[in-house]
């Protein structure tokens, strides 16, 4: 999960004073200038260049301690720290401020200013417990001049915000973040890009605050929390539609921890709608999405709703994956167990006609994925000839019943309880359809004295 954006050092252009116009000083003004063009451009060694001309022309023009000094001496500072000079930037921050507060005055903005840019030095570095004092009293200073459109303001209110959820002082930055996007949409408008911004800054504070409260297992909360970010993303334009997804699905997984089952459904409703734009209907992520939410329709016991789904994602994966792929095994295992359940459900309300064909289904999938002499198979086998013969599907429960003792014979010892208990099954059924001479070969079969059926 990203952060919100780097703190950035306040660029400062000269203040007005009443000196008599020399050449140092247009040539400062001049430097200043190009330097900070230069800046902009992303042309940080020529830019370092002509600020620390423009520094040297500073001091030529006005003394040791006038206020442009320290103006040129933050502009340096903030180019040295994006090129990775902290050591010379914080010596620079530091006597710009006390530049400034001599000159300007300690509640002035140009103060506030530099209180600000050294203040992101120290939040860059970690520093928090240094920063957040400067920050403050920047804060406090632009609270009584918040400047044009509340430009200073807001720029206090967010670099404060962004300190305290880099030093995991979340509930702390959401009012300051809040704040700064009111007043964005009060002076800037609605769309304007800088109302975007702070919507994101907000969207990734709530995100990083779900995945404390997730590791914390305090899931119904990072669940609401995930939903309060998604709102966000939902309303803003431009939005990464993959990323309104992955907050959708961990939103649904908090709910599923939870056991909100109800609500989980509701979201990976909408996630799969949203996989199926990103990804197509047949896309592996869809099917993925679709899965999961067959297996909350599983723990809820609502297998009427989990096996169409099932179906579903069996369909798109076999059409991309090997037949013997781990992944399509589990899921046709998954489906089994789903059509399983819902049959027995069948059952005990005493609906064996319903069940049939489901437990049919299951040990055809089992058939696909297991192993040929699986004694569990087998034993499947012998309970669904069992219905069959319920149902008076004589040859159908035949063919299970031999199907089942073949197996048993070849993995288990002579005289096995299991092969006994399916030899008496395969006689009774001889019984029912009047076969007597294969009743009478399984009972010596029964007792030890005679060969195959």
């Amino acid at each position: 999960m990203k952060t919100p954006s780097r703190i950035m050092l306040t660029l400062m252009l000269a203040v007005s004073v009443s000196v008599p116009a020399l050449s140092a000083e247009e040539d400062w003004e001049r430097l200043t200038a190009e330097s900070l063009e230069l800046f902009r451009q992303c042309r940080y060694e020529e830019a370092i260049r002509l600020s620390r001309k423009a520094l040297a022309a500073t001091e030529s023009s006005f003394g040791p301690r006038h206020p442009n000094i320290a103006k040129s001496m933050n502009n340096l500072a903030a180019m040295l720290s994006q090129q990775g000079g902290p050591s010379e930037a914080k010596s620079l921050l530091i006597e710009a401020l006390g530049i400034l507060e001599e000159s300007l005055g300690r509640d002035h903005p140009g103060t506030a200013s530099s209180l600000n840019n050294l203040a992101g030095l120290y939040s860059d570095q970690g520093r928090y417990d240094e920063a957040e004092p400067l920050y403050l009293r920047a804060l406090s200073i632009r609270e009584k001049e918040p400047g044009d459109g509340h430009a200073d303001l807001i720029t206090s209110l967010d670099n404060l915000a962004i300190m305290y959820v880099r030093a995991g002082r979340l509930e702390e930055a959401e009012p300051l973040f809040i704040r700064a996007l009111h007043l964005k949409e009060e002076s800037l408008g609605q769309d304007h890009p800088e109302v975007a911004a702070s919507l994101n800054n907000i969207t990734r504070l709530y995100i990083r605050e779900a995945d404390l409260l997730r590791d914390q297992g305090r899931f119904k909360a990072a669940a609401i929390r995930y939903g309060k970010a998604l709102g966000l993303m939902v309303a803003m334009r431009g939005s990464d539609p993959a990323e309104v997804a992955a907050v959708q699905e961990n939103m649904a997984v908090m709910y599923v921890r939870a056991e909100d089952y109800k609500k989980a459904v509701s979201v990976y409703n909408r996630l799969i709608k949203a996989k199926k734009e990103i990804h197509g209907q047949d896309g592996m992520e869809t099917a993925r999405s679709i899965r999961d939410l067959a297996g909350v329709y599983m723990r809820i016991e609502d297998y009427g709703q989990a096996i169409p789904l099932y179906e579903t994602v069996v369909e798109i994966q076999s059409a991309k994956l090997a037949k013997d792929d781990p992944e399509l095994v589990r899921l046709l295992t998954e489906q089994a167990s789903a059509m399983t359940s819902m049959a027995k459900d069948y059952l005990e309300s005493g609906k064996a006609a319903e069940a049939v064909p489901l437990f049919a289904g299951a040990l055809e999938i089992r058939e696909r994925t297991g192993d040929a002499d699986d004694p569990a198979q087998a034993i499947r086998m012998n309970n669904l000839a069992g219905l069959y013969v319920e149902l008076g599907r004589y040859g159908k429960a035949e063919k299970l019943y031999l199907r089942s003792l073949e197996i048993l014979e070849r993995t288990r010892s002579v005289g096995h309880p299991e092969i006994t208990v399916v030899l008496q099954n395969i006689k009774q059924l001889y019984g029912l359809t009047g076969e007597q001479e294969k009743a009478a070969s399984v009972d010596s079969l029964l007792s030890g004295t005679a060969g195959d059926p």
